[in-house]
């Protein structure tokens, strides 16, 4: 308890990364508080259980499925799940597909051509993944095998669905490279000069999603820190 509120843990992360000052792994830890002077009294097995069904999953699987939701996010839009549908796996493990256009004007850019995204909603259930835009669909479509993390609520049938934007492409570095790219352009010189991140697993299943032969993207892969290439 803190300041006479009930604070319930629900969810730690670790970074990929060691931080702070002596460069260890500091876990973010996520609480709610459930009950307090000022608060309506919350059941928060009952309130997850509305979002999805984290009930049906292992003791071992649930906090791995609560932590996808302390990704860092660009932004979060909401659509129903009846604009979602599930498709079979050709190629495109932990893929699915968006309408070119669907998110225009959602998040900082008009227009995106791909997407690594978390979702969740009551009749949807919990999905994690890259979303790629794609030409002569009309709806969101969700690799079911590899991208749902967690089954429908078996409490709640609300049809919205959040979608949370993990990370996003073109992304401010993929401009930059384009105008590099360019003759007629110029990328900044502040990003010509600094060491360029390695191709991050978001646009290796982006490329791999679309098509490009793994050999090729391991090779860009190892050219990916030089501005050069």
């Amino acid at each position: 308890e803190h300041d006479g509120r009930r604070l319930e843990l629900v969810a730690g992360k670790l970074p990929r990364e060691n931080t702070g000052r002596f460069n260890v792994k500091e876990m973010k830890l996520m609480y709610i508080a459930t009950k307090g002077p000022d608060l309506p009294t919350i059941d928060l097995q009952k309130d997850l259980n509305r979002l999805c069904s984290f009930s049906s999953l292992t003791h071992v699987k649930v906090p791995a499925r609560l932590n996808h939701l302390q990704s860092d996010a660009h932004h979060i839009c909401f659509t129903s799940a009846s604009k979602i549908e599930f498709i079979e796996e050709n190629g495109n493990e932990g893929c699915g597909f968006f309408p070119r256009g669907f998110f225009n004007g959602s998040g900082p850019r008009r227009s995106y051509d791909s997407i690594q995204v978390r979702m969740i909603g009551p009749n949807f259930g919990l999905a994690k993944g890259m979303l790629l835009a794609k030409d002569s669909i009309d709806k969101l479509q969700i690799a079911r095998k590899s991208m749902i993390k967690a089954p429908p609520s078996e409490t709640s049938t609300e049809d919205w669905v959040a979608v949370i934007f993990k990370n996003v492409f073109p992304c401010d570095a993929n401009i930059q490279l384009g105008r590099y790219l360019d003759p007629s352009l110029d990328a900044r010189p502040s990003w010509k000069d600094d060491k360029q991140k390695e191709l991050s697993e978001m646009h290796k299943r982006m490329l791999l999603g679309y098509g490009v032969r793994k050999d090729d993207v391991n090779a860009y892969v190892k050219l990916s820190r030089d501005a050069a290439h």
